[in-house]
């Protein structure tokens, strides 16, 4: 008997610590779009800003950037840092009095 209820328990940890990794976080998910804080945007100057986001966070945080600043036109945008298995902790995007 305690051997069958050990398995169901390691069985019910194993699925929360599998679910808990299958969120999809992914901009092409409807649910993500979202307005964005903005609140990781650090401005450096001439044009040049840092959004200390990823995956949708970064869209979100773009699009609400550029709803809030019409006189400005994006000229390019890059990783920031990139990590282990090539994942993107942010973004640099530059842009130019439109």
């Amino acid at each position: 008997m305690k051997k069958i209820f050990v398995v169901v328990v390691v069985i019910i940890i194993a699925t929360l610590v599998i679910s808990t990794g299958c969120v999809d976080y992914s901009p092409s998910n409807p649910e993500n779009v979202h307005n964005g804080s903005m609140q990781s945007v650090i401005d450096y100057g001439h044009g040049v800003y840092y959004f200390d986001r990823n995956k949708a966070d970064f869209g979100n945080d773009l699009a609400t950037f550029i709803g809030a600043h019409p006189e400005l036109e994006l000229v390019c945008f890059g990783p920031g840092e990139v990590g282990t298995h090539g994942y993107i902790y942010g973004y640099f995007v530059v842009f130019r009095q439109s």
